[in-house]
């Protein structure tokens, strides 16, 4: 949210989208109300595979296997949208609907140990047609309703937790940890788009796979 307050700020309701807005762009020019449909879509095949598999998941976690085929499956996606993103030309087209939901769906796939939510949900943007500065903002700001509903959730536990002080020194840790991690994600996306990302992601599954397989 403070990363991207300024997007956020822009898009409140009421507001006419300037041509320079890159939500606008993105919604064909229909304005922020347009965003939050196309957002609102994206949690719909989440909650549904979260609600239908949420014990298989969990389960899965504990299987290197499972977690070596996350991080292929997620590199291998990011690779294939930057050769295909270069192809298209980097259009920079809008979302509609149905784009909105295949998005939501590589989010909810995310849920599966050793996928990335953001390489996959930035990729799938790139695959649709997004620039890489649409998909990386909209990758980031589809979450933000999510967590929040995560954070509800948990909402018990955290009051629960004895130690206030360990509480607070982990969330300020996680919280600038992630404006850094957010800002070098986005500088290396604009330069090298998400190839990197990938290759990485390919390799780390290939090593697990080769420690569990062969225990080196």
């Amino acid at each position: 949210i403070v990363f991207f307050r300024k997007d956020i700020a822009r898009m409140r309701p009421g507001r006419e989208p300037l041509e320079k807005d890159w939500y606008a762009r993105l919604s064909g020019g229909a304005g922020a109300w347009y965003l939050y449909l196309l957002v609102a879509l994206t949690l719909v095949p989440l909650a549904i595979v979260y609600v239908l598999w949420k014990d298989d998941i969990t389960a899965l976690r504990l299987e290197p296997y499972a977690v070596a085929g996350g991080f292929i499956y997620g590199g291998a996606l990011m690779m294939v949208s930057d050769f295909l993103a270069l192809r298209g030309k980097d259009r920079g087209v809008g979302l509609g609907p149905v784009d909105a939901l295949l998005i939501g769906l590589a989010q909810a796939v995310a849920l599966a140990p050793g996928v990335s939510r953001s390489g996959t949900t930035m990729a799938t943007g790139r695959i649709l047609g997004l620039s890489r500065e649409a998909a990386f903002r909209f990758s980031f700001l589809m979450v933000i309703p999510a967590l929040l509903g995560a954070l509800l959730m948990k909402a018990r536990d955290i009051a629960a937790f004895e130690n206030a002080g360990v509480l607070a020194a982990g969330g300020l840790t996680a919280f600038f940890s992630g404006l850094l991690a957010l800002a070098l994600l986005r500088r290396i996306l604009e330069r090298t788009g998400l190839t990197a990302f990938g290759v990485y992601c390919v390799l780390a599954g290939i090593v697990t796979i080769g420690i569990r397989t062969y225990g080196v």
